[in-house]
């Protein structure tokens, strides 16, 4: 895996992504994190090289799973991945061949809201249309 300047054709937005490639790495790629998630997306770009016959897939510590990915053509294929569940701490994504690289880009990720932000938020919300019933009489 590498976090490299991007070349022309890959990287969809700014100028990192994380390369996931080749023979020598792994069949599965996991994303952690020390609090949970209910939200995650990327772009992923050039899945499918050589052969487009192959898809990637996901699956969550929560227990979601599914097909992120499937390679329409063999090169060039830039598709937008997302997810919203069940809380999670890690994401793993697993390819069916080792001889293609995978680009992540433009990775996004949402904490669960803690049960006191909630609770501050409700109160904020409450304050505000009491404001707005007062202004009105």
């Amino acid at each position: 895996m590498f976090n490299q300047t991007a070349m022309p054709g890959h990287a969809t937005h700014g100028t990192n992504y994380l390369v996931w490639f080749g023979q020598t790495s792994s069949s599965s790629i996991t994303f952690t994190f020390s609090i949970a998630q209910s939200a995650f997306a990327a772009n992923i770009v050039d899945f499918g090289y050589p052969t487009h016959s192959t898809s990637l897939t996901f699956s969550t510590n929560a227990g979601d799973n599914g097909v992120s990915a499937v390679a329409p053509k063999p090169e060039d294929n830039e598709q937008f991945f997302g997810i919203i569940g069940a809380p999670f701490t890690s994401i793993t994504f697993t390819r069916d061949t080792q001889d293609d690289g995978i680009i992540f880009d433009e990775v996004y990720y949402r904490a669960v809201p803690e049960s006191g932000a909630i609770a501050l938020g409700c109160v904020a919300a409450v304050g505000i249309a009491d404001m707005s019933r007062r202004r009105r009489k």
